[in-house]
């Protein structure tokens, strides 16, 4: 009876050790899936933003962002030179969450809540990219939110 009970105990531990590497493992489709989702609430955010602003910019041009953000936040803020210094992928978080901003805003409005740990300033120039949990990144390209991803250097759309 105790060599039974004891292969079932061997057995079992197998079995939930199965389970757990199964259930806990990372999971490429899985992180696809995340990437993708979350990659279709950003578009819906800034899909809000260019509702409520009426525009967005299109590139990183410094130009074209600084007009746009003298016509929205005002020419005090506009005439800030770290403008100067956005990429694309700092656009996104600029336009998406004052809140990431290093120009300090009276009203900071948010139409994505970023995950922190997810926001880095790589280039430390006081502006925040976005980065997915497997190091892509999130930016935007011709007006639209993508996906840059670094090991294959190509773009991923919302389809």
């Amino acid at each position: 009876m105790l060599i039974r009970n004891g292969v079932a105990a061997i057995v079992l531990l197998v079995i939930a050790g199965m389970l757990y590497v199964a259930v806990c493992s990372p999971n490429p489709d899985r992180a696809a899936f995340a990437a993708v989702s979350n990659l279709v609430q950003l578009e819906l955010a800034l899909e809000m933003y260019r509702s409520a602003k009426g525009s967005i910019p299109r590139s990183d041009n410094s130009v074209e962002i600084i007009e746009h953000t003298e016509r929205v936040y005002g020419e005090e803020t506009a005439q800030n030179e770290l403008l100067k210094e956005i990429d694309r992928a700092e656009l996104l978080t600029m336009l998406l969450s004052q809140k990431t901003w290093p120009i300090k805003h009276e009203n900071e409005e948010i139409f994505y809540d970023f995950e922190e740990s997810c926001l880095f300033d790589q280039d430390n120039d006081g502006w925040l990219e976005y980065r997915f949990k497997d190091g892509r990144i999130y930016l935007i390209r011709n007006g639209e939110v993508c996906l840059w991803n670094e090991k294959t250097n190509r773009y991923q759309f919302v389809q």
